[in-house]
């Protein structure tokens, strides 16, 4: 049987990593995206480098596998990066950055992709539970992957007469490098009004990813979702996770903002 071909964005570290390495260990042809070149060792993933915000690398990429496999069968698009600082104070262009990384050069991406699916194919978002619970200091990345998710929703209605599913694989908290490289809002760093708030919430979001889910866990969630029969348009990952998704639709949208708020910014609407 014909090795079944996968292409993983931000392969080069944490959650990409994983996913792209158990796939690969399951037998699947595994194409891995870098922003910067990464050297092709013989080993399992082949690697292209890939910027989500750079038109001319995402045709390049089209390109490949197009000339090496002539089809996709799952496209995991897991590129992303976080703008952290008060709404009030992010500039335009931090702005744009957020969104055109982790919203719009997704889809472009995605759309790039598409004409290789032409015998059907699955496409799995790492999402976050930032997208229903969104978190305060972390306001525009919380909306980049509630845009994602909402557009995903959409596209998959569409897609569904070719044979093509969408799922968006929510994490939360999970120990990657995605910590140690958040940026933060230029105008932010000593700003007085916002300063210290920020700092208290910022801290306590990083604990919590430093003693967060391994990423393991979640190329094990990712890679049962891509083989398994369902493929549903939204999959929490990890037990703790579920139960706080499932806490945010049954609980009134006031009593979770206020948890959140006093988790991370020092306050909240009574």
């Amino acid at each position: 049987m014909q090795s079944r071909v996968a292409l993983v964005t931000g392969a080069s570290s944490g959650v990409g990593a994983c996913i792209a390495q158990g796939l690969a260990e399951r037998g699947w042809r595994v194409y891995g995206t870098s922003r910067h070149p990464v050297a092709q060792d013989g080993g399992a993933i082949r690697w292209i480098r890939l910027d989500v915000t750079d038109d001319e690398t995402i045709r390049e990429a089209a390109f490949t596998i197009r000339q090496a496999e002539g089809r996709l069968d799952v496209l995991v698009n897991n590129a992303g990066m976080g703008v952290a600082g008060p709404l009030e104070l992010i500039a335009p262009e931090e702005m744009a950055m957020q969104m055109d990384t982790n919203f719009s050069g997704t889809l472009r991406f995605t759309q790039a992709m598409l004409p290789l699916m032409r015998e059907g194919g699955r496409i799995l978002n790492v999402s976050s539970l930032a997208a229903v619970i969104p978190i305060p200091f972390q306001a525009l990345y919380s909306a980049s992957k509630a845009a994602l998710e909402a557009a995903m929703e959409a596209w998959d209605t569409e897609l569904a007469p070719r044979g093509i599913r969408i799922c968006c694989l929510q994490l939360g908290d999970t120990h990657t490098g995605f910590t140690g490289h958040r940026r933060f809002a230029a105008a932010a760093r000593d700003n007085v009004q916002y300063g210290e708030r920020m700092r208290r919430s910022v801290a306590r979001m990083e604990r919590d990813e430093e003693n967060g889910m391994d990423p393991r866990r979640v190329a094990g969630c990712a890679v049962k979702l891509l083989e398994g029969r369902r493929f549903p348009l939204h999959k929490v990952c990890g037990a703790g996770n579920a139960c706080l998704y499932s806490l945010r639709k049954l609980l009134p949208r006031s009593f979770t903002h206020l948890i959140v708020g006093t988790m991370y910014g020092g306050g909240g609407r009574t």
